[in-house]
């Protein structure tokens, strides 16, 4: 939604979106199932730390190659500023879960979504951030992650987002 309101034109908008696409969905999905054939990672869903670090690295590698592409089809300044956080928090958080502790992705990236959006497009998203709860609910219910683990994304999202963005808009 972000990308659609902050487009200048329908052109713009629809290149954006498949260079995103490209770069932040398909190449990362490309290059985990490489890594799964050649037996590098044990499943798609990567529970072992220390096979998070390459997958993720290249993922936000190739997602700072759309941004830098997209910078110059005359998006949105904001949109940028935005996206920069957003890659940001990203890469502290491959850190965190890759060398240290494990916080739910699912919330760090929902909650993350959700406060960009808020920030930088209206308040009107904020309702959003309730949705967290029954995604959070189904994170420990499924016995993917602790309340604690829940919990620490919620606060490393908030914690980054507040810090990463002081930084870029000053």
């Amino acid at each position: 939604y972000a990308l659609y309101a902050l487009s200048p034109t329908a052109e713009i908008f629809l290149k954006s979106l498949f260079i995103v696409f490209f770069f932040s969905i398909f190449l990362p999905a490309v290059f985990t199932f490489y890594l799964l054939k050649k037996e590098k990672i044990g499943n798609f869903h990567i529970k072992e730390r220390r096979e998070r670090t390459i997958p993720f690295a290249f993922a936000l590698i190739s997602s700072t190659g759309s941004l830098l592409i997209i910078k110059y089809l005359g998006i949105n300044h904001e949109l940028i500023k935005m996206l920069i956080i957003f890659y940001l928090m990203a890469l502290g958080f491959v850190a965190i879960t890759s060398w240290r502790y494990k916080v739910s992705g699912h919330i760090f990236i929902f909650f993350s979504s959700v406060l960009s959006l808020s920030f930088f497009l209206g308040r009107e998203f904020a309702y959003l951030l309730l949705l967290a709860i029954p995604i959070a609910w189904a994170r420990v219910y499924t016995k993917e992650h602790t309340w604690g683990e829940v919990l620490g994304a919620v606060g490393y999202s908030l914690v980054s987002f507040i810090f990463f963005t002081l930084l870029i808009n000053t």
